[in-house]
């Protein structure tokens, strides 16, 4: 019976010993999966990351490029503000230097005053009006 038991021994030995390396190439397997599982998740939330980034500065470039146009389209809109002011102000000025000098001509031409005219050959507010724009 001795015999037998040596054998039976080693063969324990050998199951187990074979049971172990099962046992060991499983765990192996299992750390690999887990391994690329986590090197899987980094590089999707890297990724992710990137395109966050990529998109935040694209909003702030298009925001800078808007205002950027804001701020150029409301010189413009001062710019020509300025000049129509400056146009109209002229007109009055040279209006007034006009309106002078058809009211002297008109009182050498007809003998008496533009005002005075107006008022006798007009009536209503179509006379208010027109001695508005002759300035009297």
């Amino acid at each position: 019976m001795a015999g037998a038991g040596t054998k039976d021994n080693a063969l324990i030995r050998t199951v187990v010993s074979r049971t172990e390396v099962v046992v060991v190439v499983a765990a192996a397997k299992v750390v690999a999966e887990v391994v690329v599982v986590v090197v899987v998740v980094v590089v999707v939330v890297v990724v992710v990351v990137v395109v966050v980034v990529v998109v935040v500065v694209a909003v702030v470039v298009v925001v800078v490029v808007v205002v950027a146009i804001v701020v150029v389209a409301i010189v413009v809109v001062a710019i020509v503000v300025v000049v129509i002011a400056a146009t109209a102000a002229e007109v009055v000025a040279d209006g007034d230097v006009d309106m002078a000098a058809i009211k002297q001509e008109f009182n050498r031409m007809y003998g008496k005053t533009l005002a005075s005219f107006v008022k006798g050959d007009t009536s209503g507010d179509y006379k208010k009006i027109i001695l508005g724009i002759i300035g009297e």
